[in-house]
């Protein structure tokens, strides 16, 4: 529909149309020119001094129409040629707009294949950030938590509120007049300051505590909160007390047999170092 519109519109149309259609009327004219001429052109054996000016006047006639004829045919021929050159342009016109629309069609193509590949590549490279950035996340975690192990390690040992409460709670002396040994060093503030913590907090329960303060705790007691007693057979009641209370408020000590307890008290306490390793 969109060609027809297109054709009706063009001026070449139209001329080409008035020229064949003159074409065809003069090729007609001139025949029926010829034709009439032809039918009153005197036969050969008429005698040519009676006939003659008619039959010279028939012969120019049958040549004008012969001039007709031919002017109609060159219409005619015109017309086709120029039929020809308007098609000619056309399918030319349409030849190079079909390129243009195929080179556009390939460019296209290229440009969704490389549109593809770019996506592709952002996609790969996304995934690839992400895992990136999920790893850096995962050491992020591990150096916090080395951060606070560090904190940890390098924190002076504490009682907390929630161990006071605990302790108070549990520390009642199953024999006040029974002595307990409580030894640990002045020479380190940590030491110091988390052995008289606790020597405060069993003085306070109740318990009599034998103070002997040192300058430096030896092996097996120089790290750490050890609790000892005189033997196996012989576990105080205190000690029972102590152990129990100091396993829920969650405060480590090792206990074992202290060989060094004299006869009149029955455990030692012992404050060593904050430990080096967990």
């Amino acid at each position: 529909m969109d060609l027809v519109v297109k054709l009706v519109s063009s001026p070449w149309f139209w001329a080409d149309i008035i020229l064949s259609i003159s074409g065809g009327l003069i090729v007609a004219w001139g025949l029926a020119v010829e034709k009439k001429a032809e039918k009153k052109i005197p036969p050969p054996d008429f005698r040519p001094d009676i006939f003659a000016d008619i039959a010279e006047a028939q012969k120019r006639e049958v040549e004008r129409g012969w001039k007709i004829l031919m002017t109609g045919i060159v219409f005619e021929v015109v017309a086709a040629f120029g039929i020809s050159v308007i098609s000619g342009l056309e399918i030319a016109d349409l030849k190079d707009k079909s390129a243009a629309a195929t080179l556009e069609a390939k460019q296209a193509a290229k440009q969704a294949g490389e549109a593809n590949e770019r996506a592709a590549k952002f996609d790969a490279d996304r995934v690839m950030v992400e895992k990136e950035a999920e790893e850096i996340r995962s050491t992020n975690f591990v150096l916090q938590a080395r951060v606070l192990e560090l904190e940890a390690k390098t924190q002076p040992r504490t009682i907390t509120p929630r161990q006071r409460e605990i302790l108070a709670k549990m520390l009642r002396p199953a024999d006040a007049n029974e002595e307990i040994d409580f030894i640990y060093a002045a020479g380190n503030k940590e030491q110091k300051e988390y052995a008289e913590s606790l020597e405060g907090i069993l003085t306070n329960a109740g318990f009599k505590l034998k103070i002997d303060i040192g300058f430096l705790l030896t092996a097996p007691y120089a790290e750490g909160l050890t609790c000892g007693i005189k033997g196996a057979d012989e576990y105080p009641a205190n000690a029972v007390v102590i152990q129990n209370a100091f396993k829920a408020a969650d405060i480590p000590c090792v206990w074992g047999v202290d060989r060094s307890i004299v006869a009149a008290t029955n455990m030692s306490i012992w404050v060593g170092t904050k430990p080096t390793a967990p």
